[in-house]
């Protein structure tokens, strides 16, 4: 079952950084369809939600991004 409140977030902390999903898709070392489809599943592993976390320059907490400032999402 797709997760549509962590798509939301994802989403969200993309935003947050400043950065768009075909950017996070290419500093990841994939295509930003193949992005968007696993995004859409809900089939992001906690390890590719920590790599997005790095680049959006936050931690991966399980269930949150946790940016410098302190902002959680």
């Amino acid at each position: 079952m797709k997760d549509e409140r962590k798509e939301a977030c994802i989403k969200a902390a993309i935003a947050y950084a400043g950065s768009s999903q075909r950017k996070v898709a290419e500093r990841l070392g994939t295509t930003p369809a193949n992005f968007n489809l696993k995004l859409k599943r809900g089939t992001l592993s906690d390890a590719e939600l920590a790599a997005i976390a790095e680049v959006l320059g936050c931690r991966f907490i399980p269930a949150a991004f946790e940016f410098p400032d302190g902002t959680r999402m």
